[in-house]
């Protein structure tokens, strides 16, 4: 907080955060803060529990509503114009990359008592009922007026100055009468009241046009577009942009006092006794409530319905808008409605909003003919806010105020005063000429809700764990059909992340944690922890499928190994052998030539060699060469080549070299303190992030559903899945061992705890992120543990709070007494979780049966053994070898 920015934004809503991506990009050094401990402030999402905390005080909502995961209830509803800003600031941020879009079912118009489809071209207008016969002619005339205008040849203006002529008088021209009036204005141009009418007429021109060429855009029922798992991605995606750019983020900082200096201009930003010196601060009003007015308020209904609204085409996702005249208002109103289609409910629910501007002191009522339109609702809530504007002078304080959402249910009006804060902030005006196609890319390959189970596909992927993920995501983009389906309703399977509810319910059947462990919403707890080495091969897939675009990394800070009783930061090179205190001054000496030989060690250079064929040799003959004592060998066959036990030092030694170079080349990649990365807001990321791969080439995706019965011919071979009683045809199926259970063979279990502590790791250098192996001979066992901590600097639980890990293979009938020497170590923890699991492995030949089956999880906290399964059975699928030569400098974009 003592540093000096160019600027600070205050609130994360999606204005700001679109303004602090933009500035970052720009080059300015931008801290932004809020008061709340999630993204989003006014223009946040839901899940049902706590929709129901802020509307009902309680959180406990009805059962059968479903799964309160499955919602995501957008507190300022609205889509978004196919070919409008937005999408074009989306395009030229390349913010794309983090949001899954699909296209809008249906917009309409309320006319006369009725819903009826709006009509937006020459052709529509022919065939809708909101016109008679004379009528439709006149309106012909004028929609092919307006396709035809171009702003820059007057040949199309049919000698009319639109910047002088006013709406009204344009409209005289061609006849038309109020209800055609009223649709064009209000459905086509989205004005919100009927000033525009004495308006020029250029800026509804521009409108319609924008209307209808979003609408062809995607050839779908609507010109609008809407984010997968609602509008709350939107500011997240943003703060993601500016982060990449050097942002610097902090949630919940109560207060953030404003500054002024003597002139009265902004000079910083006050938060818990701290104060950050900027030259300029953009916020919401909220910020600063003495620069701004109320200028209105909206009134909104939310609603949980089992049915689309009707009259709208059976449409999953819609727009109906009521001009003013029609309700004798002197506003719109407006309702929108989506559903499971865009994974905002659960399957069978629609998430239905009315809001209008605000007219009486009854704004509960004024809603009422919209919620007529809804027909039966499951619930029903309602708010109001009050609306502001700004009222200084930015000029002379340096504020840059937002002014509060409005009614309507389209993104325009927002986005219009963003990039006119921006000017205002940066003194230039923000380019958006942008190729249009590109969105095609982010809203492509997922626009079918509707997915068939009749068709046949060339592989079916069953389960959505990493394995399962990544395999989906490489096979899709080798151009095969696949289908990938989950009996879960959420992504990541035996490797999701869970927040802090989700925990305790896992685990303690309850879901009311203790309210001293802070926001549920900000822990993402992995069920598999797993570190990822910096120069591995999950790092060359996630490269080579260029899957980096969708995650965000961060280096681990430690490395160590449990050594006679005390905890040591692991040596990885020949100078860090000879200041560990690991080893004596004369087993240093000895250490210090094994690390020079390893490094210098070329596999194709004979001449590193020193005589001795590694594929020939066993580690423990080449070991013994140096003549290394048996503590040396503990930590460089368990610590830095990652063994699991000591089976390895009768193996050929070309592993284990091979191990050693890959920890010590990942060390040296990002100069940390150890060889690992690891993803912001944990591992539940990936298997979301090879998901998104697979369905940009053509993947398709299948939630919930139960049972998933693979079906084999009479020839013993695969050939479809069938759930719910309908079979998916299928050439090969790939799944994790709990689909085909009949085929698998138990070969151990993990036992595993789980602790939520207030101090990183004691003995680990006070590292926020941390790993610890303690060796099977240090604890007088036949496989090693395992300690994992991660925490607030990888956003996977609150400020202050670490998750930590304690994993190995069982080897008792008391597995939860085994990890006791991994726990002792941890020191006071909060909470303590324990749980086993079988671990399986395929027994069938998939040459005879066509299914592929990976192994489960091991116990171990990194990610080599996982990838060699999944690049071994591409083998088996393809019949090639993933070429993972691949550019890795490339890993540090990603990891910034």
């Amino acid at each position: 907080m003592d540093e000096e920015y160019d600027v600070i934004v205050l609130g994360t809503g999606l204005k700001e955060c679109i303004l602090s991506g933009l500035l970052s990009v720009d080059g300015l050094k931008v801290l932004h803060m809020d008061r709340n401990d999630y993204y989003g402030g006014e223009s946040t999402s839901l899940n049902l529990i706590q929709l129901w905390k802020r509307f009902r005080g309680s959180d406990k909502p009805p059962a059968n509503l479903g799964a309160s995961r499955d919602y995501n209830v957008d507190m300022i509803p609205k889509y978004i114009m196919a070919n409008g800003a937005l999408v074009r600031v989306l395009i030229h941020t390349d913010v794309t990359k983090y949001l899954y879009f699909k296209a809008v079912d249906g917009s309409f118009v309320y006319n006369k008592g009725k819903i009826h489809k709006v009509p937006a071209t020459d052709m529509e207008a022919l065939k809708s009922p909101l016109m008679g016969i004379f009528e439709k002619r006149r309106a012909r005339k004028f929609f092919i007026y307006v396709q035809d205008y171009k702003e820059n040849d007057p040949k199309t203006h049919e000698g009319m100055d639109l910047t002088r002529i006013t709406t009204k008088e344009l409209i005289v021209k061609y006849g038309l009468d109020d209800n055609t009036v009223d649709f064009i204005g209000h459905a086509l141009a989205l004005h919100r009241d009927d000033n525009y009418l004495n308006e020029p007429a250029l800026d509804t021109i521009k409108r319609m046009k924008l209307y209808a060429e979003s609408l062809a855009r995607f050839a779908g029922g609507s010109p609008y577009i809407y984010p997968l798992y609602g509008l709350g991605e939107l500011p997240q995606a943003f703060a993601r942009l500016s982060a990449v750019y050097g942002g610097t983020y902090m949630l919940n900082k109560p207060e953030c006092k404003v500054e002024f200096d003597e002139e009265g201009k902004v000079c910083g930003v006050t938060s818990e006794g701290e104060t950050a010196k900027c030259k300029k601060v953009v916020c919401d009003p909220s910020y600063l409530s003495n620069k701004v007015r109320k200028v209105g308020k909206v009134a909104r209904a939310i609603a949980i319905m089992s049915h689309p609204i009707p009259n709208t085409n059976d449409s999953n996702s819609a727009q109906v808008i009521l001009p003013q005249k029609q309700l004798g208002r002197k506003s719109d109103m407006y309702l929108f409605c989506c559903s499971y289609s865009h994974n905002v409910a659960p399957k069978g629910k629609y998430i239905a909003f009315v809001s209008t501007e605000a007219e009486t002191d009854n704004p509960q009522s004024e809603l009422k003919p919209g919620i007529d339109l809804l027909g039966p609702v499951d619930e029903i809530f309602f708010e109001t806010y009050d609306r502001f504007e700004p009222v200084n002078e930015p000029s002379l304080d340096n504020c840059f105020i937002s002014t509060s959402y409005d009614a309507t249910t389209h993104f325009e009006s927002t986005v219009d005063d963003v990039l006119n804060m921006y000017t205002l902030i940066t003194g230039k005006v923000l380019d958006l000429n942008v190729d249009l196609s590109a969105a095609m890319t982010f809203v492509d390959g997922i626009m079918n809700s509707e997915i068939k189970m009749d068709e046949e596909y060339d592989v079916i992927v069953l389960g959505t764990g990493l394995k399962e993920c990544i395999l989906s995501g490489l096979l899709s983009v080798d151009g095969l059909k696949v289908l990938h389906m989950d009996r879960n309703d959420y992504y990541g399977g035996e490797s999701t992340s869970l927040n802090l509810i989700q925990l305790w319910k896992r685990f303690r059947g309850s879901d009311k944690p203790p309210a001293h462990l802070g926001s549920s919403r900000d822990y993402n707890v992995d069920m598999i922890p797993k570190y990822i080495m910096a120069n591995g091969t999950l790092v060359r897939a996630l490269i080579h499928t260029d899957v980096t675009k969708y995650l965000s990394f961060k280096a681990v800070d430690g490395s160590f190994v449990y050594n006679k009783g005390k905890i040591h930061k692991v040596p990885a090179t020949d100078m860090e052998a000879l200041k560990s205190p690991l080893m004596g001054i004369f087993e240093k000496r000895r250490a210090r030539k094994f690390f020079i030989y390893v490094q210098d060690y070329k596999e194709n250079d004979p001449k590193t060699h020193e005589g001795m064929d590694l594929t020939r040799v066993t580690t423990k003959e080449l070991i013994a060469k140096y003549g290394l004592d048996d503590n040396t060998v503990d930590f460089i066959g368990h610590a830095l080549a990652l063994h699991r036990d000591d089976n390895y030092l009768n193996e050929p030694a070309l592993d284990t070299v091979k191990r050693m170079k890959l920890y010590a080349e990942s060390l040296a990649r990002f100069a940390g303190g150890s060889p690992y990365i690891y993803p912001l807001y944990g591992l539940g990321e990936l298997p979301q992030a090879f998901a998104r791969l697979s369905a940009v080439y053509g993947g398709t995706y299948m939630l919930n559903k139960p049972e998933c019965k693979v079906e084999f011919d009479e020839e013993g071979k695969v050939c479809g899945v069938t759930s719910e009683g309908e079979t998916a045809k299928c050439k090969k199926v790939v799944c994790d061992p709990s689909y085909l259970s009949n085929k698998v063979r138990k070969v151990g279990k993990v036992a595993r705890a789980i602790a939520i502590m207030s101090h990183p790791i004691p003995n680990t250098d006070d590292s926020n992120s941390a790993q610890v192996i303690l060796p099977q001979k240090q604890l007088g066992r036949k496989s090693d543990m395992y300690l994992f901590c991660c925490s607030y600097s990888h956003n996977v639980a609150p400020k202050g709070k670490y998750i930590a890990f304690v994993s190995t293979e069982a080897e008792t009938d008391n597995p939860q007494s085994e990890l006791k020497p991994g726990i002792d170590l941890l020191g006071p923890v909060d909470e303590i979780f324990f749980e086993t699991y079988d671990r399986f492995e395929p027994v069938n030949e998939p040459s005879l049966d066509n299914c592929f089956i990976s192994t489960s999880y091991d116990p171990t906290t990194h990610f080599e053994s996982t990838v060699d399964d999944v690049l071994n059975m591409y083998t088996l699928i393809t019949g090639k070898v993933l070429d993972l030569n691949v550019d890795l400098s490339a890993a540090s974009a990603a990891e910034e």
